[in-house]
């Protein structure tokens, strides 16, 4: 069954995949050996079966796959800094050097806050308090009155506007 369903997977991944199958199956069933079938093998519920392989499967897969991180909870003040806002607002490009890329904090980013000043002032005191004065996610949630993860919430939603603007300069 797991050969069949999960062909496109590596052999290694296809052994991970059974052994944790085999241990359900004992840790289910214990090690003493089911009734067999007029065929000789051993009777295994195939729905229980099936479902164990299914949910093993993936599992298997979402442990595989990289998670990207919550881009507004940067740790550290040298994380928080100017360029990495750059970078999660307009991802730099391969080619551009060190000068390159202030450059394109001059001439992307400050227009683009610009813009977001006009539409969404709020987004931009949020965005200019946790960036550019490094200040922390619990401090500018004391000074709104709001709640830790209502303020990371505000500031993924404005560095997300101001990704949106601009890329669309670009």
């Amino acid at each position: 069954m797991i050969r069949r369903k999960y062909a496109g997977w590596s052999l290694q991944d296809r052994d991970d995949l059974l052994q944790i199958v085999m241990i359900k199956y004992f840790a289910k069933f214990g090690r003493e050996r089911l009734p067999d079938d007029d065929q000789g093998y051993p009777v295994v519920p195939v729905g229980w079966l099936k479902t164990v392989v299914g949910n093993a499967g993936t599992d298997l897969f979402r442990h595989a796959r990289a998670r990207p991180a919550d881009p507004t909870d940067f740790q550290g003040a040298a994380a928080a800094s100017l360029e990495a806002l750059m970078a999660a607002a307009a991802p730099q490009s391969s080619l551009a050097s060190g000068l390159a890329h202030q450059l394109d904090v001059q001439a992307v980013l400050k227009p683009a806050l610009g813009q977001l000043a006009v539409a969404y002032p709020a987004d931009v005191e949020l965005i200019f308090w946790r960036y550019f004065e490094d200040r922390d996610v619990d401090e500018i949630a004391a000074k709104l009155g709001k709640s830790t993860d209502a303020v990371k919430k505000a500031l993924q939603r404005a560095v997300t506007r101001l990704r949106n603007i601009a890329t669309s300069e670009l």
